[in-house]
């Protein structure tokens, strides 16, 4: 799809913006990132285990700076879909899970990025935020959508499989996810999600 279809697209297609109930009950808040969230995305990553953040980022990382989250704010919808999270209980002002991606110029393909507060993990809810990401990702004419993980990191294998990604090995110890967007990818699977389940990529 041209970068004149996919803002065409991006402009008949209203933003996402849906509460969900998650297997044990709790509401959540999906839609896309503003610009306004970047002090709330700052917050998120703060309160992020060291581990969480650097399986998010693969490198040890103290702080996510503002600056950093005010970029992964603007993210347009064309070029860059972003959805954010939000805890109905705490009127859905506070961010609790991240998930992204990058098309790549001239291809059919995005890199992927997800991450989910460590008191959220194991609720579902990674998998339904990807689920909303997939298909705004195929509504913008996406095919594939890549990422890499850390080679140790054995719940997003899992989670990634469940969605029928094929992985493999790279020379710099890493494993890439590739998921291409068919029904299996696109549908809510009624599975346990493992504790720690995030892609890392388009940093």
């Amino acid at each position: 799809m041209t970068a004149v279809g996919l803002a065409a697209a991006a402009a008949d297609e209203s933003p996402l913006d849906a509460t969900i109930v998650l297997r044990d009950g709790g509401l959540v808040r999906i839609r896309a990132v503003t610009r306004a969230d970047a002090p709330r995305l700052k917050a998120f990553h703060d309160r992020l285990s060291p581990v969480s953040r650097y399986m998010r980022f693969q490198r040890a990382i103290r702080e996510v700076s503002l600056a950093q989250c005010e970029r992964m704010s603007q993210a347009d919808g064309i070029a860059e879909i972003g959805l954010i999270a939000c805890a109905v209980e705490h009127e859905g002002a506070r961010v609790i899970a991240d998930a992204r991606c990058v098309l790549v110029p001239g291809t059919r393909e995005a890199e992927l990025a997800i991450a989910v507060a460590d008191d959220w993990q194991r609720r579902g809810l990674g998998d339904r935020l990807l689920v909303q990401l997939f298909r705004q990702a195929r509504n913008r004419g996406v095919d594939l959508l890549f990422g890499e993980a850390l080679s140790d990191n054995v719940a997003v294998r899992r989670l990634a499989e469940r969605r029928g990604a094929r992985l493999h090995m790279t020379r710099w110890g890493t494993t890439r996810v590739s998921i291409e967007l068919r029904p299996l990818a696109l549908e809510p699977l009624l599975v346990t999600e493992p504790r720690g389940s995030r892609f890392e990529a388009a940093r």
